[in-house]
């Protein structure tokens, strides 16, 4: 894409060039007739034109269609820039004005509420779900004249209408968002929650003067925090943190994707145990000891840790024991339950037929069929 636009702008330049070297041609050859014309004795007959004044208007006409041939091409250039705007398809757009300063006013019944445009119409459709109970399942049951008309739904009181129209100021709405980002993060709600219909009507329920943000606007609300909170372990650590240690461990998702995550603990000047996630993210292969060496290295410095650090627990993985050797930095630590995991393990070996017997008797009850004969053979000693 660069180097194509590159060469159109290595394209225009030199049209432009010579366009300028004709335009001083023409210019010349209009002085030169000028002169011709002055030298002209009016008593005399009209002359008949000189070969070379053929020769010249020729020219002349020829620079003039190549002007032309520059301009026409010039535009094709720039109009093969211009990208053809998407129509708009969503069914939001038949009770939306067009776009205005990246802004879009509601037209239905006495609404005229300014929402902002970003690109995508999740806000225009939280405002029609939860405003005016308008869904694209509404242009099934009524057209969209009636639909426009009708008032704002649930009959609204004069109170309700005013807070409908003058929405909050722009910094509590901030206040209001950053608040519903903290919700999303806590509980673990999906991005898609702003554009569900019921917790839309529950939202508006509670207060119809606020507005939920689209995904995007929450996307950003959550970045910023995550700047924010980052900022403030930054600043936490570098304050009050002296001597740290460490716990990393890989570990993979239900969908089979590779993490990598580590936290940080101290004790501050009141015997207070502290903690903080530094990292969680995807862990791409190879997972030998130098790619993880790396990486535990570079979370390190970026946190500026390199003469705080006095212990890292880790598992008991030839690949994590290797890297942390590696580094050189401290003294490893193996984690305390994946070693009684480990001699657990161990030991079950010595009554492994056991275990087996039980692992099949388990299987052969999780079947529904045994699993209902097992409950009526129950009651019944019951």
């Amino acid at each position: 894409m660069a180097t194509t636009t590159r060469a159109k702008r290595r394209k225009i330049e030199a049209l432009e060039a010579k366009k300028q070297q004709l335009l001083e041609i023409q210019n010349e050859t209009v002085d030169s007739q000028d002169s011709e014309d002055e030298e002209y004795i009016p008593n005399t007959p009209n002359p008949k034109p000189s070969e070379e004044f053929k020769s010249d208007s020729s020219k002349f006409s020829n620079h003039s269609l190549i002007v032309d041939d520059f301009n026409i091409e010039k535009e094709s250039l720039v109009s093969a820039k211009q990208k053809p705007s998407r129509p708009k398809t969503c069914f939001v757009w038949k009770f939306f004005s067009e776009p205005e300063n990246d802004y879009v006013i509601c037209q239905v019944a006495n609404c005229k509420a300014k929402l902002k445009y970003c690109n995508t119409p999740a806000t225009m459709k939280t405002h029609l779900a939860g405003v005016h109970r308008i869904t694209e399942a509404s242009l099934k049951k009524k057209s969209i004249d009636e639909l426009k008309t009708s008032q704002i739904s649930g009959q609204l009181t004069l109170h309700q209408t005013y807070e409908v129209i003058h929405p909050y100021s722009q910094q509590r709405m901030k206040q209001l968002h950053k608040s519903l980002t903290q919700f999303v993060i806590g509980t673990d709600q999906p991005l898609s929650i702003v554009e569900e219909p019921d917790f839309i009507k529950y939202s508006y329920d509670l207060n119809p003067k606020y507005k939920l943000p689209c995904i995007k606007t929450l996307k950003e609300h959550i970045d910023s925090i995550y700047c924010f909170a980052n900022s403030k372990i930054e600043q936490e650590l570098s304050c009050n943190a002296n001597d740290v240690s460490l716990t990393l461990d890989l570990w993979s998702s239900c969908a089979h994707q590779p993490y990598l995550g580590v936290t940080v603990h101290w004790v501050d000047e009141n015997f207070y145990p502290c903690e903080f996630l530094l990292n969680m993210e995807e862990f791409p292969y190879p997972h030998d000891a130098f790619t993880i060496a790396e990486e535990i290295n570079n979370i390190i410095h970026s946190y500026n840790l390199e003469f705080k650090v006095t212990a890292i627990v880790t598992d008991n993985g030839s690949n994590v024991k290797s890297a942390i050797e590696q580094l050189g930095i401290c003294k490893r630590i193996p984690c305390s339950a994946h070693t009684l995991q480990l001699s657990i393990l161990k030991g079950l070996e010595k009554v492994s037929q056991l275990t087996s017997k039980c692992k099949e008797l388990i299987r052969f009850l999780s079947g529904d069929k045994k699993r209902q004969q097992l409950r009526e053979a129950q009651a019944y000693l019951i």
